[in-house]
């Protein structure tokens, strides 16, 4: 049985109060959640497990963009989730490694039309932690 964290969406745009979509920022920082996923992600690296990160994120002319999705369908009017601009970065304090596996996702699924399932295949992982 093999493991791995996989780490969603701890974006700019998304997490930090400058970000173009911080309706979450501030929960963020009170629940102190970046905080919580870097023990999560100290705890997976001291048990060899490695650490896949996820952020959604759609090219600069957002042809990739669901237009019509409830979560994504205006981000092109604000200019958001652009994975040209800082918004799409990982949190500056987010643990991240220049080594570690980085996937983007176009949808809210992480495994919807993203490399994931052939990560976590040819890597044999059956168990995944969130």
């Amino acid at each position: 049985m093999k493991k791995a964290l996989v780490i969603i969406d701890f974006i700019n745009d998304i997490v930090d109060l400058n970000g173009k979509i911080p309706s979450c920022a501030q929960q963020v920082i009170d629940n102190n959640t970046i905080e919580n996923a870097n023990r999560s992600i100290l705890w997976a690296q001291s048990q060899h497990i490695p650490c896949i990160y996820i952020k959604v994120g759609f090219h600069n002319n957002y042809l990739d963009l669901p237009q019509h999705s409830p979560m994504f369908g205006k981000a092109q009017s604000i200019d958001a989730l652009n994975l040209n601009d800082w918004g799409t970065q990982f949190h500056q304090n987010l643990l991240v490694g220049k080594d570690d596996i980085v996937i983007t996702k176009p949808r809210v699924n992480p495994f919807h039309n993203t490399q994931l399932d052939s990560v976590l295949s040819a890597n044999k992982i059956s168990d995944i932690y969130f």
